[in-house]
């Protein structure tokens, strides 16, 4: 499997985060990459990544104890989570 890449975006924060399949299970030097990239720019992107709200909803517990919105709607595959969503433009 080929090595987590991250490619800065400015000089000051961002990164796009590339050769990860975020949809799959991630191994434990996977992830510690992705928290490292996290720390030393703040933002990262992923690009066409597939997930279902329960893979986001595991691999965001990974980072830590989740917090749910009381306004969001819950996922109804699994506790705990809820559906955010992005529309560019």
């Amino acid at each position: 499997m080929p090595r987590i890449t991250t490619r800065p975006l400015t000089p000051a924060i961002g990164a796009l985060v590339e050769n990860v399949d975020l949809a799959g299970p991630l191994d434990d030097e996977q992830f510690a990459d992705i928290q490292a990239a996290l720390l030393r720019h703040q933002v990262l992107f992923f690009e066409n990544q597939r997930l279902t709200p329960v893979q986001h909803r595991d691999l965001a517990a990974r980072f830590g104890a989740l917090h749910t919105h009381p306004l969001y709607p819950r996922v109804p595959q699994g506790a705990g989570g809820a559906i955010g969503e992005f529309r560019p433009g």
